[in-house]
């Protein structure tokens, strides 16, 4: 951070295009630089800063702790950011944000200008490639991100060995302190030993000697794969030493450098797990940073369905790898067809993604779900669909879709009714109460910010499973599986007896009451009466007509994509897919 402070002064550039630059274009915290100094509040920043400098008489970077005078003149002002209301960034009005300009410190709208390597680095889908291609770039952005980049890199490489015996350590302590995607020397091998040494060198970059010899002894990378294990370069032995996992990590990397990849599509891929488990893993061509669900996916979801029966394995487990499992489905599609009018394929694809859900559902062998991260509307849906799920305690999951206009339409009002028809014990499935409590959970798009929380929703039930360590739960899902297996039974298809026309009539009384105390919209009440058709049987409920799962599907289907027809869920959509957040019309 620090050296960011200054290398943005230096070259002039604004509060907003710096955070633009080093969010998570590069793998850092969306909040990036600048934000998260407002956030964590100047001062806070400033003591630790001249704690660094006071303290560490002998670091060899030590004047880069030195604050810049920017810096002083907003702490006297007062200006420590979210705590005193302003500090880089300050609120004019409701939705007008203004920033400071760092050379006549004074606030003025916004204005990110257009650098080629934050469009050069935006082409690439993953990061390594980005971090290869943005460093590259011969321009303002790319040279400040060059040399943010190779100052910490080398810092951190010059240190090694005081600081910490080996690189992982170090990367371990950068991604989990500071929530960084990849650490230093992974960073170092994305953007490419040689090139990092040949360019620090020219530059008169420092670096210690065991790393500008690398090159020159033929060692490619800091890390790389030896016979199906991966290894890092220690420099005591000044040659590659495997690195010792713990028992619990299973890592896709690693089944893939051992050929256990079974098969491989554009957003999601099949695995062998090993002890005849096989797993999906889910990775957006598009956006794998949220994996998005798109026919790519269901393609493999279909054919490891078969798959998995065919070759006679025990089970299935479903995850991922990136930085969340899946926050929903492809929402530019969906509008896509929308807009086109084009109802037929969209119903087509809804469906399919339906009746996928299902087959994992009544699949003749356990699966498994291993979420993390964001689970949102559709990635809730995938869960909701299996036997069990081993959740990562950090993880966020919910049914979002009023937010963009719609209701879930893959089977998550069916989950839910399920799961609180477990959870709520009345004796009679679907009673008014039980229903209401999904209504306010998908009507207002609650989302638990744990899994603990989670399972007092409703999104997941007592018998899953919730692990503090992520990289653990892979593995705890394929026990799960095993343990499943043992003595397996497909589930019955369930049937609910709904509370019909009179539970709608509770809820749309409820509705019309907001609308007209302004605390929701027309919209909205159409969207919540549509969900309210669904959760309460549609025209078949009634406390004495049981309705079975396709049923509910058929309907929910059907409210799904009327509320596609309508225009102000597609400017919902669309203000999502360019704003980021939802639009309250």
């Amino acid at each position: 951070m620090m050296v960011t402070l200054h290398e943005s002064k230096k070259r002039k550039l604004s509060i907003e295009d710096v955070d633009a630059l080093t969010g998570t274009l590069i793998g850092r915290p969306k909040s990036a630089t600048f934000r998260t100094a407002d956030v964590v509040g100047l001062d806070t920043m400033c003591f630790v800063a001249n704690t660094a400098y006071n303290d560490c008489e002998d670091d060899p970077e030590r004047d880069i702790f030195k604050l810049p005078d920017y810096i002083q003149k907003m702490v006297d002002n007062n200006w420590l950011g979210q705590k005193t209301k302003q500090g880089f960034y300050k609120k004019i009005d409701k939705g007008v944000i203004h920033s400071l300009d760092l050379d006549s410190m004074d606030y003025k709208p916004m204005k990110k200008k257009k650098y080629a390597a934050f469009s050069i680095a935006k082409e690439n889908i993953y990061l390594s490639d980005r971090l290869n291609s943005v460093v590259r770039v011969d321009d303002l952005a790319g040279e400040f991100l060059w040399t943010c980049f190779a100052k910490s890199l080398a810092y951190s490489a010059n240190l090694l060995g005081e600081i910490a015996d080996d690189v992982l350590s170090i990367d371990n302590a950068m991604k989990g302190g500071f929530g960084w995607e990849l650490g230093p020397f992974e960073v170092l091998d994305a953007i490419g030993l040689e090139y990092f040494v040949e360019r620090c060198t020219k530059e008169n970059i420092k670096l210690p000697d065991w790393l500008k010899k690398m090159p020159k002894n033929n060692f490619k990378s800091i890390y790389k794969y030896k016979s199906g294990k991966k290894h890092l370069f220690d420099i005591k032995v000044n040659d590659y030493i495997q690195i010792v996992q713990n028992d619990r990590v299973i890592d896709y990397s690693h089944l893939k450098s051992n050929k256990m990849l079974i098969d491989k599509h554009w957003s999601a891929s099949l695995y062998d797990l090993g002890d005849g488990v096989a797993s999906i893993k889910l990775h957006s061509v598009l956006k794998p940073e949220l994996n998005p669900i798109d026919g790519s996916m269901m393609q493999v979801f279909a054919k490891s369905i078969d798959w998995v029966k065919e070759n006679n394995y025990k089970g299935l487990v479903i995850s991922g790898e990136g930085s969340n499992f899946c926050a929903g489905a492809n929402l530019s599609l969906i509008l896509q067809a929308a807009e086109k009018k084009d109802f037929e394929s969209l119903e087509t694809f809804i469906n399919t993604i339906q009746q996928i859900f299902q087959n994992i559902r009544f699949a003749d062998y356990p699966v498994v779900a291993a979420p993390y991260g964001l689970v949102l509307g559709g990635g809730m849906e995938i869960i909701g669909s299996c036997d069990r799920r081993v959740a990562a305690a950090e993880s966020y999951i919910g049914l979002v879709e009023v937010g963009v206009g719609l209701i879930p339409g893959a089977g998550g009002n069916l989950r839910m009714l399920s799961n609180l028809s477990k959870k709520i014990k009345t004796g009679i499935t679907g009673t008014l109460p039980l229903v209401q409590k999904a209504f306010e959970t998908v009507g207002f798009a609650k989302v638990a910010t744990s899994a603990r929380q989670a399972q007092s929703y409703g999104y997941l039930t007592g018998d899953d499973k919730i692990i503090v360590n992520r990289d653990h739960i892979l593995s705890h899902a394929k026990d799960m599986v095993l343990d499943l297996s043992n003595d397996y039974s497909t589930p019955e298809v369930e049937s609910f007896k709904l509370p019909g026309s009179a539970g709608r009539l509770a809820i749309d009384v409820q509705a019309k009451s907001m609308v007209k105390a302004g605390k929701i919209s027309e919209h909205d009440a159409l969207i919540g009466s549509k969900l309210a058709y669904v959760l309460t049987g549609g025209k078949k409920g009634g406390m004495f007509t049981a309705v079975d799962e396709q049923y509910l599907l058929d309907i929910e289907r059907e409210a799904f994509l009327s509320l596609c027809g309508e225009e102000k869920t597609l400017d919902r959509i669309r203000f999502m897919l360019t704003k980021g957040k939802p639009l309250r019309n």
